[in-house]
């Protein structure tokens, strides 16, 4: 496919997924339903035992090319869709994400809009269990200590992301890694004012480990060339158990009036 349709960009929308059956076909929607006409559609599943694929193949002539097949992590089935893609831009939308609305892409290339730069970012909704809060990118320069933006509201120029891929050394916090080196590198960002997607976060605490925390602390520290302290090891890993432990006992209906108080003594 040409990298561009007439003035339009063809931008290239990577999903991954693996036994995502309950979630994806909202994603899929979101994504073949965009007004944008000139889209590239990829799906990479890593071999879902599901009916995930039964999903994928309902919706096949509408996706440019989709494969299922084992591989070694989410951030290797993203860089397996790169190595597919032919568009001028390219946007992850895994599964359980989705875009905003119908016209975000229209929203962004259409109308001849031309970037002079190479990472386009934007706003995110997230959904919690009893709220749902629009977040706007943090200031570009926080990047250097936290991911400033959800991945899911960028747009990559294909060729610079086809040049540094993810970096599967990294098994948590590969994209943000990416992103932090970009701007080590000095690659023009550029912030639109657009909601660009949405993703659920209502499983994401439930679902956490002490484990995958402390996991992705030691790649922070390896990417900021920090030597990681036991003491803080230690410390930063009681603070997270001992709040797990007390989610467990507290009932959920009360941990979640608790949170909601909290979210609008902030936002009020």
């Amino acid at each position: 496919m040409e990298k561009t349709e007439g003035e339009r960009p063809l931008v290239t929308v990577i999903t991954i997924s693996y036994n995502a059956e309950a979630i994806i076909e909202r994603t899929i929607l979101s994504v073949i339903n965009q007004t944008y006409p000139a889209v590239e559609y990829i799906i990479i599943d890593g071999g879902s035992t599901d009916s995930t694929v039964d999903i994928i193949e309902k919706y096949a002539n509408k996706v440019t090319y989709w494969i299922s097949e084992p591989d070694n992590g989410i951030y290797d089935a993203m860089n397996k869709g790169l190595d597919i893609a032919t568009g001028k831009w390219v946007s992850f939308m895994n599964s359980g994400d989705y875009y905003y609305s119908n016209n975000v892409l229209d929203a962004i290339f259409s109308n001849g809009k031309n970037y002079f730069a190479q990472i386009i970012y934007g706003a995110v909704e997230k959904r919690y269990a009893f709220r749902t809060v629009i977040e706007k990118p943090y200031p570009l320069p926080d990047i250097t200590h936290k991911m400033i933006f959800s991945h899911q509201s960028t747009f990559v120029d294909l060729d610079l992301m086809k040049l540094y891929k993810f970096d599967l050394s990294y098994r948590i916090i590969a994209d943000y890694a990416f992103f932090f080196k970009m701007y080590k590198e000095k690659i023009d960002f550029v912030e639109v004012p657009d909601i660009i997607s949405s993703y659920d976060c209502s499983g994401i605490s439930s679902s956490a480990t002490l484990s995958s925390f402390l996991k992705q602390k030691r790649e922070l520290n390896r990417l900021h060339g920090v030597n990681a302290r036991l003491l803080n090891y230690y410390y930063s890993g009681l603070v997270y158990l001992l709040r797990s432990q007390i989610k467990k006992i507290i009932p959920k209906y009360l941990l979640n009036n608790i949170q909601y108080y909290r979210w609008k003594k902030k936002y009020n």
